[in-house]
């Protein structure tokens, strides 16, 4: 386990597989200061936030990556941007941040100009015939346009402004067509589509680029990382289903979490093998675990915030800054068709403090993404459970303290059951 002090980690794991294998991480600043605390904050500021990495086996830092602008969003598995041969980290966020970042040395390929919303982009087909795939995104100005975007350097290729549209807002696509939202300004919305040879004909690029792109196949795609974390029911085996489900506001009265597992047989109804209804929490998405071969190495990781109910306020200035409490729990549920073993691989005490809907650590953050995964991140062949949490210490100063945890996997097969 390894200490960070004066940041909380968000967003997802990315796993940068190697001998030995890096963790990367989004950074946010810390936001709320003691009257002692240091403002040398590791070089990420307060309104700021960054990119980590660290190993895998030993948790030793090897970078840093200080940002102006929030990063919300991640994928270092997709696009190679320098073309090493190896994918880059894409990195989105706050006020139209867009960057691509060398995951190994923490290198900035380039920051683009161009301010985009804070979701990752489409990737494209190569544009511009630089042998790097381009992006499409929308660009945030006065008026909403789709942009395309260089993968190589970042760089505007063209734009497009649709005509009687306030803003925009990109609604789906399937192989060469993209759908968008477009929203006038009377509130109204309707959905257009378009092809994207037809999109980069009415973009300004030049005669010389539009004949090599109406000669060639183009498509979209979505960056992986985005892929998964869109469902929100999993078989984690043929046989079993998955269903997860928030309800309410949390903390609050209606705030629960459910979890159910059920076995699926072949003609009959589904049998509900476990469930478990936490109130008062948030529970993550699931990170899953397939070692084939051997029992107990099917299932998932879980991870629950629950709320305390006590809370307590402090007056900072003239605003309240609201302390909560909670426990954060990840529970790991190993499945061996009708058998389900649960076993609890940690359970931390965490202080938020908040101000009015705006708190740190900030569990919204990673509601889209999960901070647990399951990987193998060392030869041996058994996989670890990765973990993050982060928490304020309000002993004599406030300081923000996040934590990482590897934990092998093979070591709580054989643990006594929890009672959950």
């Amino acid at each position: 386990m390894h200490d960070y002090i004066f940041s909380e980690l968000h967003g997802p794991i990315s796993i940068i597989h190697g001998n030995p294998s890096n963790l990367i991480f989004l950074v946010r600043g810390q936001q709320y200061k003691g009257n002692n605390t240091n403002n040398n904050q590791g070089q990420i500021s307060a309104e700021g936030g960054g990119i980590m990495s660290m190993q895998g086996n030993s948790g030793l830092p090897l970078w840093l990556v200080s940002l102006k602008r929030l990063p919300t969003e991640i994928d270092c598995i997709s696009v190679d941007t320098d073309r090493s041969g190896k994918p880059d980290c894409i990195v989105v966020g706050n006020q139209g941040l867009l960057a691509s970042i060398e995951p190994i040395a923490g290198t900035i390929h380039w920051s683009s100009n161009i301010h985009t919303f804070e979701k990752l982009p489409l990737i494209l087909s190569d544009v511009d015939s630089d042998t790097v795939e381009d992006f499409l995104s929308i660009e945030i100005a006065t008026k909403n346009n789709l942009v395309l975007l260089s993968g190589a350097t970042g760089h505007l290729l063209g734009r497009y402004s649709p005509k009687n549209c306030s803003s925009i807002d990109i609604n789906n696509h399937f192989n060469d067509t993209i759908s968008y939202i477009c929203y006038n300004n009377n509130g109204k919305n309707m959905i257009k589509t378009m092809t994207i040879k037809g999109l980069l004909h009415i973009m300004k690029l030049s005669e010389y680029k539009k004949k090599l792109i109406m000669k060639s196949t183009m498509t979209f795609r979505r960056f992986k990382t985005l892929k998964f974390n869109e469902e929100n029911k999993w078989n984690p085996t043929p046989y079993h289903y998955l269903s997860i489900e928030n309800k309410g506001l949390c903390p609050g009265e209606f705030c629960k979490a459910t979890v159910n597992l059920t076995l699926q047989k072949h003609g009959n109804q589904p049998i509900i093998i476990w469930d478990h209804i936490n109130p008062n929490s948030f529970v993550s998405k699931p990170a899953f675990l397939v070692m084939s071969g051997k029992p107990y190495t099917s299932g998932f990781a879980i991870k629950f915030w629950q709320w305390i109910n006590s809370t307590s306020e402090r007056i900072e200035k003239v605003s309240i800054v609201t302390e909560r409490r909670l426990i954060e729990r990840v529970l790991i549920v190993f499945v061996n068709y009708t058998d389900v073993q649960i076993r609890n691989a940690s359970q931390t005490d965490i202080i938020q403090l908040c101000q009015n809907a705006d708190c740190q650590p900030n569990l919204s953050l990673r509601t889209r993404f999960s901070s647990i995964k399951i990987d193998c991140i060392d030869e041996d062949g058994f996989p670890e459970l990765i973990t993050y949490w982060s928490s304020y210490d309000i002993e004599a100063t406030k300081i923000l303290t996040s934590k990482v945890q590897v934990v092998k996997l093979n070591s709580l097969v054989n643990l006594p059951h929890t009672n959950v």
